[in-house]
């Protein structure tokens, strides 16, 4: 009995050993995958979020990063570099916009999100949706969606008796009035969840080009 415990045992460890050395195997080389790949996956992002920096900038013939400096000004930078924040400028080189990237909880899992915004108008330009995991069908619906994603084209923003700006809304009937968008049928937690991300982010963010969006353009030129 003595013998085959202790054979048992050293077959056990001869299966527990294969094992491990199977999962160290795999672990290396999904990590070497990850890091072969991790430069393309960049590239391809950059690729994407400048389409969507000219999505939500309709007008923009070109578009510069910025990066908020600790005293509340902006810095210009160059446009391949992802701040989350971006000057769009027309042909003669005037702004015609900022483009604002975001994140919040959805239904099921975390949007990513870029919105264009006109500071002086105190407008929305446009929105897209850059990462999403919806459900497929219903609340997937706000990537492309196009009724949805129209209602954020020229949006005019509401706000309360001291200036701050009013949380978006899903509008009760078929003509949305300034402050309300779209909803989709079946797509209401979604939806709400879209409007939230932008109405944190533009409490956040008009604020702060309130004044200072007529100079970056001077900057980006110099």
């Amino acid at each position: 009995m003595t013998v085959l415990a202790g054979a048992r045992t050293s077959s056990e460890r001869r299966v527990y050993t294969v094992l491990v050395g199977i999962a160290l195997v795999a672990g290396l080389g999904i990590a070497a995958v990850h890091e072969l790949t991790r430069p393309r996956v960049a590239e391809q992002r950059l690729i994407l979020l400048s389409r969507a920096v000219f999505d939500v900038l309709p007008t923009a013939a070109d578009y510069y990063a910025l990066r908020e400096r600790p005293d509340g000004t902006f810095e210009v930078l160059p446009d391949s570099t992802d701040t989350g924040l971006f000057l769009g400028v027309d042909e003669a080189g005037d702004p015609v916009g900022i483009a604002i990237t975001a994140t919040g909880m959805g239904y099921q899992d975390r949007i990513a999100l870029i919105y264009g915004l006109d500071p002086e108008r105190r407008h929305l330009l446009g929105l897209r949706v850059l990462e999403s995991r919806e459900t497929p069908g219903l609340g997937a619906r706000i990537v492309d969606d196009p009724r949805f994603l129209a209602a954020f084209e020229a949006l005019e923003l509401k706000f309360d008796d001291r200036g701050r700006v009013r949380a978006l809304q899903i509008a009760a009937n078929a003509r949305p009035e300034a402050g309300e968008i779209d909803g989709i049928t079946g797509a209401t937690v979604s939806v709400r969840a879209v409007a939230r991300i932008v109405s944190s982010s533009l409490e956040r963010w008009l604020p702060a080009f309130d004044g200072a969006y007529p100079e970056l353009a001077e900057e980006a030129d110099g």
